[in-house]
């Protein structure tokens, strides 16, 4: 489920054309010219910036994201923590059987 999240969030950023570091300042222009200018592809290109927008720019909806982040980031550290354990053991069980040959 956080990893959807993760994706969400990730797609609302890709859309508007910022990432999660840019300011809600910057955010706010770059809304405003997807928005409002010629360029501007359609109704449905349209509908998704605007909420692409209201979901990044809404603080506890952010807050949510981030900490799905960080819980998605842990798990992977983990599993690689994990992944480097086993394959360091296999490679010292290897090495034993070598040396006892």
């Amino acid at each position: 489920e956080k990893k959807k999240i993760v994706d969400k969030y990730d797609q609302y950023y890709r859309i508007i054309g910022v990432d999660e570091k840019t300011s809600r300042k910057q955010i706010k222009l770059t809304h405003w010219i997807l928005t409002h200018t010629s360029a501007n592809p359609g109704q449905d290109k349209l509908k998704r910036v605007n909420i692409a927008y209201t979901n990044i720019m809404d603080p506890d909806k952010v807050l949510h994201y981030r900490n799905a982040v960080a819980s998605v980031n842990k798990s992977r550290n983990e599993l690689a923590a994990k992944l480097q354990l086993e394959w360091q053991r296999e490679l010292e069980q290897s090495d034993l059987r070598l040396r006892e040959a």
